[in-house]
């Protein structure tokens, strides 16, 4: 017990610092440059790790497989962090931060419509997650930067729903994330030549840049092998130790963690009024992840004895 715990507080320190690092790497040379290093460093890493199992299994998966891994792809590893990345260059960590857990409640409704049930705590976390980004709204008064996160977090809960749905048999989990991260690299790249083609950017520049400035090489390499390919591996390591359910506790730290670097390191100031709000958000996360599960899963237990 002691070492899923340690492995689930690992990655919450890893997702909760993913964002103030890969502000510095973007505020220095842009969304796209930076994602397009990341996501180069990510693929490598995972390929190079997951390189036996691709050996074996990249021939004998079907067109429908590649499709579907794209499709999958396109939310959560592609526009996600990429969106990500534009938000932060424009925007605070700590709003940044808060919006992007609106997913779970937007994953929520989502699911309402799918299964047509509504829950009383799923309606309780949606009302407090409204009221949280109403209180943001007023106190920050919404740029494009709060905008895009917010859109993200739909995003995200989309890819979610997506991943629910969407079924593979007999595929190991380090190839389904590689080739993943693979076509993600290509709309990546296809992306990036487009905006330099559209912003005459002198990629020499770029490059200096990060050579020369070792807070923007470390956000590079800590993003793309730690923030995405080392999380990856001690997430599914943990689903097999414990539970998909278990795991997804471990991304209620990460935003303590962001906030506080924020805070501290960055010199953001949080007023009452944001505070408030992004704790409403928070308090709707953790009971769409948390107490909600928890909740059904007593009531079905006391069901059982009962019967």
């Amino acid at each position: 017990m002691i070492k899923t715990i340690s492995i689930a507080i690992i990655m919450g320190i890893i997702w909760g610092s993913s964002f103030p690092i890969s502000q510095i790497g973007v505020l220095h040379i842009g969304a796209f440059p930076f994602r397009f290093a990341t996501i180069f460093v990510s693929t490598l890493t995972m390929f190079i790790f997951s390189f036996s199992y691709l050996k074996s299994s990249l021939f004998n998966l079907t067109k429908q497989d590649y499709f579907k891994l794209f499709l999958l792809c396109v939310p959560n590893i592609f526009l996600v962090p990429l969106i990500n990345n534009i938000s932060l260059g424009l925007t605070s960590v700590s709003s940044a931060t808060f919006l992007i857990y609106m997913m779970p409640c937007i994953t929520s409704i989502f699911s309402i419509f799918l299964t047509k049930k509504i829950h009383a705590l799923t309606m309780i976390a949606i009302t407090l997650c409204a009221f949280g980004v109403m209180l943001l709204s007023k106190t920050n008064h919404f740029q494009l930067g709060e905008y895009l996160i917010s859109i993200n977090a739909i995003i995200w809960a989309l890819g979610a729903i997506l991943s629910q749905q969407i079924i593979f048999k007999n595929i190991h989990m380090s190839v389904k994330v590689t080739i993943q991260m693979l076509f993600t690299l290509l709309l990546t790249t296809f992306v990036t030549i487009i905006w330099y083609l559209n912003n005459a950017v002198d990629i020499s520049s770029i490059a200096r840049t990060i050579v020369s400035t070792p807070s923007v090489l470390f956000s590079i390499l800590y993003i793309g092998s730690i923030g995405s390919a080392l999380v990856y591996f001690l997430w599914f390591t943990l689903i097999k130790m414990e539970s998909a359910e278990f795991t997804t506790y471990s991304t209620l730290l990460s935003p303590v963690i962001s906030i506080y670097i924020a805070v501290t390191y960055f010199g953001e100031e949080l007023d009452p009024m944001t505070t408030v709000g992004g704790g409403l958000i928070l308090t709707s996360s953790l009971i769409v992840i948390v107490i909600q599960p928890l909740y059904y899963r007593i009531k079905n237990r006391l069901k059982l004895n009962h019967e």
